[in-house]
């Protein structure tokens, strides 16, 4: 909800991001309740999170940008499967460093 409610406070291309996200999750979240038993909702929701994210964009975003997402999201960093979402995310954006052929 705070996103919704500061999005004029991003950048054009973090406030496209965040509509496209928002609808990913809301995508994501509605197949995995069509799939699952209720105790297993919240984790598959959970692990929509990071592909959604880089699906639509978060790897592409400026770091400053990224920056101010995660800030807020800090409420979050409270839970320790957030810390594991943002490390796998940090790890996607990564870039991968392909060896030079001879």
């Amino acid at each position: 909800m705070k996103f919704l409610k500061d999005q004029a406070l991003f950048t054009p291309d973090s406030q496209r991001w965040l509509t496209d996200v928002r609808e990913c999750l809301q995508v994501r979240v509605g197949e995995v309740v069509n799939n699952l038993a209720c105790d297993k909702i919240e984790k598959e929701a959970l692990d929509s999170h990071v592909s959604c994210y880089v699906d639509t964009g978060f790897c592409q975003l400026k770091n400053a940008e990224k920056w101010k997402i995660y800030w807020y999201l800090k409420g979050s960093l409270r839970h320790p499967r957030t810390w594991y979402e943002a490390a796998l995310l940090t790890s996607a954006c990564t870039p991968r460093v392909r060896p030079t052929p001879p």
